[in-house]
């Protein structure tokens, strides 16, 4: 077979079940019974994912593997596993309540069919609510299809792009290996599959066909992201990644900085000392580079807006930043 749809899944029965459904509609109705098989890993679930994992298995006509925990392996051991199970050319992986386009599936199945040289292809996003509303703006929905020659520039462009892990399809061989030979461990692995692969081969980025994410109700989300936006274990990934330079790793983590200002400007509206922590934890976590180190500081100061870099300069220069800013305005004069 061409390709695994990857399906780690934990406490997500609903949306499971019509994911399951969804996708076994697309392969018959497409005759891609040939081509692609689901691998199902129930992650020591408490609701009734096991009896709709079952329920499906028990009647479908596709090519499915089921595998129940009995223990929670985390999100990062769990992804792994269904990974490790995979045998097929290709593997894509899919959060069990985001929703494929059968269009994305159907181009990608083509492409991969007539060209061998693609190691890594990635969607765009359409972000919706749990009720189904449409969120704006999507991710990379408004840019056109592209081809990614293999090497540094094309993981420069979209390794970042893996941390959102719907639709992220990849070259299965080789790609377990050197993530367990590296010892890469965080809850990101999506980030280190698509850096490794777009460093061996071709990527296309798929954008005509959004793939549907889900976004979890603000008020319910956890935004203290241990106080540093998770940055930390994304940069693990950058920094176990085999045959780039130091200069090249820096890229990497300022790009994505870069990209996803939200994992630290979020801090601001706790106000400027969450922010300043933010920004140590970064500065001085274990994960992040020199080069990051030196120039993040003039990347994060960037996007502080104009009453916000007013607090932080009032912070740092307390008694006298009046002093200062009355200099400052008989200077202009």
């Amino acid at each position: 077979m061409l390709l695994s749809i990857l399906i780690p899944t934990y406490n997500r029965a609903k949306p499971l079940k019509k994911n399951l459904y969804m996708i076994e509609k697309y392969i018959n109705e497409n005759d891609l019974i040939d081509d692609i098989k689901i691998i199902i890993s129930n992650n020591c679930s408490t609701d009734n994912t096991k009896q709709v994992i079952d329920q499906f298995y028990n009647q479908t006509d596709i090519k499915a593997d089921r595998y129940s925990q009995n223990d929670n392996l985390g999100l990062e051991g769990n992804a792994l596993f269904v990974l490790e199970k995979a045998d097929t050319e290709y593997v894509m992986y899919l959060s069990d309540d985001d929703f494929l386009d059968e269009n994305y599936i159907v181009n990608l199945v083509d492409k991969l069919k007539s060209n061998k040289e693609f190691y890594c292809v990635l969607p765009s996003i359409q972000p919706v609510r749990p009720n189904g509303e449409y969120m704006n703006p999507g991710r990379d929905m408004e840019k056109n299809s592209k081809t990614y020659e293999k090497g540094f520039s094309n993981c420069l462009e979209n390794s970042w792009r893996g941390h959102q892990l719907t639709g992220v399809t990849f070259k299965r061989d080789g790609t377990y290996a050197s993530y367990r030979k590296n010892n890469v461990s965080n809850i990101y692995p999506f980030i280190y599959f698509v850096a490794y692969n777009c460093l061996r081969g071709k990527t296309w980025h798929l954008t005509d066909y959004p793939v549907e994410v889900t976004v979890a109700i603000q008020e319910d989300k956890d935004w203290g992201y241990e106080e540093d936006g998770l940055i930390s274990e994304i940069f693990d990934n950058y920094k176990k990644l085999d045959n780039i330079t130091s200069l090249q790793r820096s890229k990497l983590e300022l790009k994505m900085l870069d990209t996803q200002t939200f994992r630290y400007q979020m801090y601001l509206s706790k106000g400027i000392n969450h922010y300043l922590k933010a920004l140590k934890n970064i500065e001085f976590g274990n994960n992040t580079s020199l080069l990051t180190r030196l120039g993040f500081p003039f990347l994060a100061f960037k996007y502080l807006s104009k009453s916000a870099l007013i607090k932080f300069l009032r912070l740092i220069l307390g008694n006298k930043y009046e002093k200062t800013k009355n200099k400052f305005k008989s200077f202009i004069k």
